[in-house]
């Protein structure tokens, strides 16, 4: 299941679309026939990812939901919280803002329960970024300022790039 997942993330990062969901049901039937919940919820989540960067909104959040549900029950509340983001980052791509601050939030709470810094920071930011597509640039910079607080030590320094880049454009 796990070679199966590899294959697709390739075909999926190299655009093929096609491919990529032909490994994922692959991944996804080795999976169905174990006990492997991680493993299930990751095939949902890979469907869901896939559906998502080819623009088939409505399949990628069934699957996305697909995999959290999955992920609730196996008690699994870190991917829980990515299922979450994922769903967050979808409804924003969708322009539905509101939608996406509630999956974010909802993320964000998980995540300071299991104190996951990290993932914090990229929450924080995924609100922040919220905020500021729906021009509500005074929430926008509160977010990005928590962001900065939990990234000023981390050796990302791409993600504190990213970051500076979008706090310039909330400036501005």
């Amino acid at each position: 299941g796990m070679a199966l997942k590899y294959h697709a993330l390739y075909y999926w990062v190299n655009g093929n679309y096609e491919r990529a969901i032909v490994y994922a049901f692959e991944m996804l039937k080795v999976f169905e026939s174990t006990t492997d919940k991680l493993g299930l919820s990751q095939a949902y989540n890979l469907l869901g990812l896939i559906y998502h960067r080819s623009n088939d909104y409505d399949k990628a959040k069934a699957y996305y939901m697909k995999a959290l549900n999955v992920r609730q029950r196996a008690g699994l509340k870190k991917d829980v919280a990515y299922s979450y983001n994922s769903l967050g980052a979808l409804c924003l791509n969708a322009e539905k803002y509101d939608e996406a601050l509630a999956y974010f939030h909802n993320s964000l709470q998980i995540r300071k329960q299991i104190n996951d810094e990290e993932a914090l920071s990229q929450s924080y930011g995924n609100i922040a970024s919220t905020y500021f597509t729906k021009k509500e640039y005074a929430k926008s910079l509160e977010y990005f300022q928590k962001t900065f607080q939990l990234l000023k030590d981390s050796p990302n320094k791409y993600r504190i790039a990213t970051n500076l880049s979008i706090l310039g454009e909330v400036y501005i």
